[in-house]
């Protein structure tokens, strides 16, 4: 690298550097000033090596993109990278998951953030991060209006990191897609995740799935969905919002036209809420794949759901009976002895 002072990328993801690797590597980034996009995840790096990177990071000021997810930085190591941050005015993409940063790490992580304005991509997902870190987290979004990405997914967020959460969403006009789940902000957390929505009129994506959702929160979320026409992927499956959630949620897709998935799995819903959400199909002319697999729908609700995507064109995913069929105009069975057709109810976390 010391050779090479017109470096602009550099991927040495993968290997098992450590904390000593990481330190020779920063060291080589002091001689390259025009790098803009460093990729140093799974690499077993520490607080230690973290703070050898950051040292590196102030000596290029070009830097955009820097992905150093899945190390074990610590709350140590965040404060570290977060003050490498703050020589890097230029960043547009950190990818900082899996790190265990923790809600001090988050909080660090938002300093470093104030001084990234033109920040658009941040995932900090996998952090173990609860409603203190989330509302860290929230104030450094307030820094950043560009941002148009936030992966904030399988944390420790209730519905206080909700809330908080939801105010920094509204210093983000330009967001398009929001990944919160894997969390658990409940009915409430639901209710302020979609005031949040509403001043984001531009999001595209939207993953709110095990969070605990009611069907009052599914009718709040109904509400931020009416705000944002240009919706074009929802997943809100692995909740309990039931038949009136379904209604409710039904009433939220005939306001965004552009609706091309959903995915409103694991809700507990049965033939009135197939009924409601078989209405809301018929007002998404763009809609190309519905999952509606491990609820409680029969032959009813079914025929309602098959008799809307065969005459729109829609792929429907759908648990019935002994069988998984899915419904793409034409109807193909599965045997209950393939893994698809087994009723696997909610999943369990899992490592990334």
């Amino acid at each position: 690298m010391k050779a090479c002072p017109q470096l602009q990328t550099v991927d040495i993801s993968r290997n098992s550097i450590g904390d000593a690797g990481a330190a020779s590597f920063a060291d080589g980034m002091k001689a390259c000033p025009q790098l803009q996009t460093v990729d140093i995840w799974g690499n077993s790096i520490g607080d230690a090596g973290a703070a050898s990177f950051a040292e590196g990071m102030k000596a290029c000021p070009q830097l955009q993109t820097v992905n150093i997810s899945i190390n074990s930085i610590g709350e140590a190591g965040a404060a570290s990278f977060a003050e490498g941050m703050k020589a890097c005015p230029q960043l547009q993409t950190v990818n900082i998951s899996n790190t265990s940063i923790g809600d001090a790490g988050a909080a660090s992580f938002a300093e470093g953030m104030k001084a990234c304005p033109q920040l658009q991509t941040v995932n900090i997902s996998y952090n173990r991060i609860g409603d203190a870190g989330a509302a860290s987290f929230a104030e450094g979004m307030k820094a950043c209006p560009h941002l148009q990405t936030v992966n904030i997914h399988w944390n420790s967020i209730g519905e206080a990191g909700a809330a908080a959460f939801a105010e920094g969403m509204k210093a983000c006009p330009q967001l398009q897609t929001v990944d919160i789940s894997y969390n658990d902000i409940g009915d409430a957390g639901a209710a302020s995740f979609a005031d949040g929505m509403k001043a984001c009129p531009q999001l595209q994506t939207m993953n709110i799935s095990i969070n605990s959702i009611g069907e009052a929160g599914a009718a709040s979320f109904a509400e931020g969905m009416k705000a944002c026409p240009q919706l074009q992927t929802v997943n809100i499956s692995s909740n309990s919002i039931g038949d009136a959630g379904a209604a409710s949620f039904a009433d939220g897709m005939k306001a965004c036209p552009q609706l091309r998935t959903v995915n409103i799995s694991d809700n507990s819903i049965g033939d009135a809420g197939a009924a409601s959400f078989a209405d809301g199909m018929k007002a998404c002319p763009q809609l190309r794949t519905v999952y509606i697999r491990r609820n409680n729908i029969g032959s009813t609700g079914a025929a309602l759901l098959r008799e809307v995507a065969t005459r729109k064109g829609i792929k429907l995913d759908t648990y019935l009976g002994r069988a998984t069929w899915t419904w793409t105009g034409r109807l193909s069975g599965r045997s209950t002895d393939s893994p698809q057709a087994t009723r696997s109810g909610r999943r369990g976390r899992r490592c990334p």
